[in-house]
């Protein structure tokens, strides 16, 4: 039997499902150290770098939008120290000079519906596509923290980053969030897993912790590179031949959903689906696929923030839509996981038993972590889900702010070039030295953040914002201060350098301001792949075409994950 390499050295075997024996050079007491490290590199890992100042006090406080007396207040200092976590007695104090939950201000709504029609045609925001316009609104006219009841749930929202730092201090092992009751639902009715978005508690550390250490290492990316910059070079090369006269790639959207599906299939089945061929058609399996993803997040959008009438029973189109989408693509995922695996122990059994190769995704998951088959379905199915739709936005955002910022193009440009000669691979190294791509991707995600945010549910009473927030309440962290100036100077200019090291600006900004793969023990699990994926695909881009855009102004449109409100039309000029 030939040995799978992960890079450490000594061999245990473990029993894949389906009676494969898979072979992982490994050492016991390395994999107790990760288990034990992981909380605490992902509970230290920052978006921004070490040694940033906090910064002034916020305007929204000097309006006196919010009166805290000194007495509440929190030292940085201290919330920041080893001291915060075993503060108890600390806390105790604190809360007892903190104001009641029922006196943290919001809007008043209607009995059942609460505010739910101020997100439709006959209210104030008129539509949920502009949720994220209506979240600054309330923050603006509320202040730094609010109390709303959309349809029957309550949730209070904070933005002040000293609240949001205290928020996640609390998370412990296993951090409570809101379920996403529509996806839960639809999976409880299918006798399914509900997903990690849903799991709580030790079921969804159990699924957690074994990914955590696969894919959320800063470095735990790099071997799926090759691919990651494969797929790039594709993309590109679809887009030269589909390029129209004018320098167009009709629906260039589409195209870049195409991308990600791929790659990202790639990675989790080593097999190639097609999506980037160039005579791939309308009703073909991989479009079918990201039709199903767009129905799903539109989907998940109008069933979370309208009347549950899917709780009642009733199969409304919405709810139906919903499902049938959800069926198709879970559908496909796990053909290819079930062929994925097959061709797992086929090439076992025909080995002899000399030689090793890297481990796959999947044989790392199966073996090394001893997840069940449905186990792997739903982490492979949910993976995908979030990926096709949040890296494609990502990058779409990203290529209309350059091309915005002819300026910053130029500059990026120079670096790519500088770094990766024409021919040359991709390597880690590559990667490392280019500072000025980190930092358009991150100010891109300041500007236009593709989640709304992320949630958690405390389990004991805590104190935010000078008010006393009982165990069991959802609070809502939302990645809207980028968007303020109350929060970035000059926040609708787009400014890289304020991310650079060796830049006065980036000593101001504080790293609980900008969150945009989450914090802590339930971060986003994909971020690794999601940035080395854009990477690559810049690398290959940029050297090549000049970008343009000559249409309106590019803004957000809220889907619980948010995407462009018009379609990707760049202009794409072909570099002398």
């Amino acid at each position: 039997m030939a040995a799978i390499r992960t890079g450490s050295s000594r061999v245990f075997q473990a029993v894949c499902p389906r009676s494969t024996k898979v072979v992982i050079p490994c050492t016991q007491r390395l994999k107790s150290m990760l288990a034990t490290a992981a909380a605490t590199e992902i509970s230290n890992d920052s978006n921004t770098y070490t040694g940033l100042n906090p910064p002034p006090q916020c305007p929204m406080h000097k309006s006196n939008l919010l009166k805290t007396s000194s007495a509440t207040a929190v030292s940085p200092s201290l919330l920041n120290s080893s001291a915060a976590v075993a503060a108890g007695a600390f806390t105790a104090q604190f809360n007892q000079t903190a104001k009641a939950f029922e006196e943290i201000p919001g809007p008043k709504g209607l009995p059942l519906l609460g505010t739910l029609l101020d997100y439709t045609s006959v209210g104030r925001f008129k539509t949920l596509e502009k949720m994220h316009e209506a979240t600054v609104d309330r923050f603006r006219e509320y202040g730094p923290i609010f109390k709303e009841n959309i349809a029957g749930i309550t949730s209070v929202h904070i933005i002040e980053p000293s609240d949001v730092q205290e928020l996640f201090r609390t998370d412990g092992k296993t951090p409570g969030r809101i379920l996403m009751e529509p996806q839960y639902h639809y999976r409880i009715r299918r006798k399914r897993n509900v997903g990690l978005a849903n799991l709580q508690g030790e079921d969804w550390h159990k699924i957690r912790s074994p990914l955590q250490q696969l894919l959320i290492k800063p470095r735990s990316a790099l071997r799926y590179l090759p691919k990651m910059e494969k797929c790039a070079e594709d993309f590109v090369d679809l887009m030269s031949v589909t390029k129209s006269g004018n320098g167009e790639v009709p629906e260039f959207q589409q195209t870049m959903y195409r991308w990600a599906i791929e790659s990202m299939c790639y990675i989790f089945f080593e097999e190639r689906l097609g999506c980037l061929n160039e005579d791939l058609s309308k009703d073909s399996e991989p479009v079918r696929m990201i039709k199903s993803v767009d129905q799903f997040f539109t989907g998940l959008r109008d069933l979370t923030f309208k009347f549950p009438f899917y709780k009642m029973g009733v199969q409304t189109r919405t709810w139906t839509e919903f499902a049938e989408a959800q069926d198709y693509f879970y559908a496909q995922s796990t053909k290819y996981v079930d062929r994925t695996l097959n061709n797992m122990k086929e090439t076992a059994a025909k080995s002899d038993g000399s030689g090793e190769h890297e481990a796959t995704f999947l044989e790392h998951i199966m073996a090394m972590y001893n997840y069940n088959v449905e186990d792997v379905n739903n982490v492979v199915n949910d993976l995908l889900l979030g990926s096709i739709d949040n890296l494609s936005h990502a990058c779409i955002f990203i290529l209309y702010c350059l091309a915005k910022n002819p300026e910053a193009q130029e500059q990026l440009h120079k670096e790519i070039t500088s770094l990766l000669p024409e021919g040359a691979p991709l390597t880690s190294d590559t990667l490392q030295r280019a500072p000025f791509m980190k930092a358009c991707v991150k100010e891109t995600l300041r500007m236009f953040p593709v989640v709304d945010g992320t949630s958690r549910i405390p389990r004991t009473d805590i104190t935010l914002g000078g008010y006393t927030i009982p165990a069991g309440t959802v609070v809502r962290v939302h990645c809207v201060a980028g968007m303020m100036e109350e929060y970035f100077k000059e926040a609708h200019i787009f400014k890289p350098e304020r991310w650079l090291r060796d830049n006065e600006a980036s000593h101001h900004v504080n790293p609980y301001l900008h969150l945009p793969f989450g914090k802590g023990p339930r971060m986003c699990i994909g971020r690794r792949l999601a940035e080395q994926d854009i990477y690559a695909m810049l690398f290959k881009l940029i050297p090549k075409y000049k970008i343009e855009w000559h249409h309106g102004d590019m803004q957000l449109l809220f889907r619980l994950t948010n995407c462009p409100d018009r379609p990707a039309q760049f202009t794409f000029v072909e570099r002398k």
